[in-house]
């Protein structure tokens, strides 16, 4: 009984030590730019969009002349988050338990490789570091949290055949053929009036790329003068450009102009169609990476369940919820 309350006793410090480093990682804002985020284990909590970390004691707030203290705060995470942050944790554990016994090795390269993709997918730079600030957060702590998905990407990984990946292929071969695209360029505007006289300028022989740079209100591709590169039909449609720009785009011949069409949001834009890429067929070698990576993010999760089953896991969380439940709800 001693050593079983010592274990105990020791669990919940850890829990309690890991617990005052939680960082939230991912506000919705920035949800989009984690695509593969499936394979890292984030620590995420968040509260009506304030971000904490735990402390020991204190008053976070005053009311009137009520005091809202830190330990009815810590209260009020761990009824809410606690079971599912306690499951990452474990589940972090785990992977990199089952690193060492299948001696799965990540180089600082892979690391570097993975955390520059996670960079590129911001807008810029500054808004990569300005998550880290927001998030108490810094690039060591990206480094290890990559380090840990990979060495899951590495394990399941490891469980694929290349037999069940050419399978995979074949039964979704059409889905991985690349559809037509169309390079466009675009420039917005917000007063139909501006659009008509950039419009007249245009069909007079204005160059499109020089108006964009000068003209367009659209700061994503304004300096690129307009360029939104090689979109299918589904990406035109299903993104922020909206079914009327995918028809028109897609109507045009190559170097032509649309006429002024009205965006989602409310301002207005002509399109030019740069050139068009037709429809290819999908080939094994071309799609291999691309199903590996599907096959990865199906099998996760399972995976992770395996490694719980299999493990020998003492959870001491829900016998505290147990004890502060009032007598009636028991």
């Amino acid at each position: 009984m001693d050593e079983e309350k010592r274990e105990e006793k020791e669990v919940k410090e850890e829990v309690k030590e890991e617990g005052e480093k939680l960082q939230v990682v991912i506000p919705d804002k920035y949800k989009r730019y984690f695509s593969w985020g499936a394979a890292l284990l984030v620590l995420v909590v968040i509260v009506g969009g304030i971000w904490f970390l735990w402390s020991r004691r204190g008053t976070v707030a005053i009311v009137g002349r009520e005091r809202i203290k830190r330990e009815e705060l810590d209260q009020r995470l761990e009824n809410i988050y606690g079971k599912d942050t306690l499951d990452r944790m474990i589940e972090e554990r785990l992977v990199k338990q089952e690193g060492v016994k299948e001696r799965v090795k990540i180089s600082q390269s892979e690391v570097k490789e993975k955390v520059d993709e996670l960079i590129a997918r911001f807008p810029s730079q500054d808004e990569f570091e300005k998550l880290l600030a927001q998030s108490n957060m810094t690039l060591r702590d990206v480094r290890k949290q990559v380090t840990v998905g990979l060495i899951l990407e590495k394990l399941v990984t490891k469980e694929m055949s290349e037999r069940e990946l050419r399978d995979y292929f074949e039964q979704n071969k059409e889905s991985f053929a690349q559809p037509e695209q169309v390079g466009c360029r675009r420039i917005v505007v917000k007063s139909e009036d501006e659009a008509k006289d950039i419009l007249k300028e245009l069909e007079k022989g204005a160059d499109f790329t020089q108006l964009a740079k000068e003209k367009s209100t659209d700061v994503q591709t304004k300096e690129r003068g307009g360029d939104l590169g090689f979109l299918s039909y589904e990406q035109m449609e299903r993104g922020e450009l909206g079914k009327e720009f995918a028809e028109s785009a897609f109507s045009l011949k190559v170097g032509g102009l649309s006429e002024i069409i009205k965006t989602p949001l409310g301002d207005y834009q002509i399109i030019k169609v740069g050139g068009r890429i037709p429809r290819q067929p999908a080939t094994f070698e071309n799609s291999r990476e691309r199903i590996k990576g599907m096959l990865i993010a199906q099998k996760t999760q399972g995976y992770l369940e395996e490694l719980k089953d299999k493990a020998k896991i003492k959870r001491f969380l829900e016998k505290e919820e147990k004890k502060k439940r009032p007598k009636e709800e028991e």
